[in-house]
């Protein structure tokens, strides 16, 4: 009988520690009363602990972006502990003509919009032809009021009509390390993204070891002017550029002088001025999939954004 106890008590003393450990264990965002989330790693920890990250790993980061819109900034950031805006901008860096439906806000309170720029919808973007990009949302603001959570995150979503990426989303937070230089209210006006053309990527379907090759303009945003002058501003840095598809591949990456710029790229490339990219379709079968041009890049703060273009056997 003794022998029984004992193993009861063992058992139930061990199902109890079992249950202690469960909340510590890297729990996902968004957190119960009590913890805190630690926005790079996206897992809670408790109160006044320190997150499991250095740097500019510690603010929320930015969100992967596909198809021919673009919302900058992303993510959308805040300094924490004082009332603010951001300007932000939805620009057409595709060659199709896109509307955008619905703008909406999800997440924590604290963050709202500032006016009622959003709310005049639908918007009709025409695309851009070469580097030059097409019309553009801009003009309305986030509101940033401090409340009761520390760490506030949301999300920025906006619906449109395309029908491979129906909906764009980024992130919104506050600043944490202190490190990034946010600008004014209006950092939509020293927006960072790339342009890519045509976007998207169209092919006719090809017989098995047939190939096509194409040249595709590939440029950093037009340079923005106030009064006719060009704002001079940071340079944007290439660190990878992919094609995800087992039909596609990448030949060369042309600077604006015709030569050949070293792939895969070694660190980070300034990026300026107009390049070309060298693109390949050669089917292996006879059902060809569709694929990703994929450019990954730091921008003008220093944070590392990702642009997927899709490429399209139609």
């Amino acid at each position: 009988m003794g022998k029984a106890l004992q193993l009861c008590l063992a058992l139930a003393l061990g199902m109890c520690a079992c249950v202690s450990e469960v909340p510590t264990k890297s729990l996902s965002c968004p957190c119960a009363d009590g913890w805190t989330c630690c926005y790079g790693q996206n897992v809670c920890v408790r109160n006044g602990s320190a997150c499991p990250c250095e740097g500019l790993e510690c603010n929320p980061k930015s969100t992967p972006i596909n198809g021919g819109l673009w919302i900058t900034p992303n993510p959308i950031l805040f300094k924490p502990g004082s009332p603010s805006q951001q300007g932000v901008s939805i620009n057409n860096v595709g060659s199709e003509r896109l509307i955008v439906e619905e703008i909406i806000l999800k997440g924590d309170e604290e963050f709202s919009f500032a006016n009622e720029g959003p709310t005049q919808l639908p918007w009709d973007l025409p695309g851009f032809v070469d580097c030059e990009r097409g019309a553009a949302i801009e003009g309305f603001y986030l509101d940033y009021q401090p409340g009761s959570s520390e760490r506030p995150v949301g999300s920025l979503i906006a619906y449109t009509n395309d029908p491979d990426n129906p909906t764009l989303t980024v992130t919104i937070g506050l600043e944490l390390t202190g490190s990034l230089d946010l600008g004014s209210s209006g950092w939509a006006d020293a927006a960072t993204y790339i342009v890519v053309n045509p976007n998207p990527i169209l092919f006719d379907p090809l017989p098995p070891g047939e190939r096509e090759v194409v040249f595709l303009a590939f440029c950093p945003n037009p340079t923005p002017y106030i009064e006719g002058n060009p704002v001079e501003q940071d340079p944007i840095f290439l660190t990878r550029i992919a094609v995800i598809g087992k039909d596609f591949y990448l030949m060369r990456l042309f600077d604006g002088e015709g030569d050949f710029v070293q792939l895969p790229i070694d660190g980070e490339y300034e990026f300026s001025g107009e390049h070309q990219i060298q693109l390949a379709y050669e089917p292996l079968f006879d059902t060809s999939q569709d694929g990703t041009l994929e450019v990954e890049f730091l921008d003008r703060r220093g944070i590392t954004q990702i642009f997927r273009v899709p490429i399209l056997v139609r």
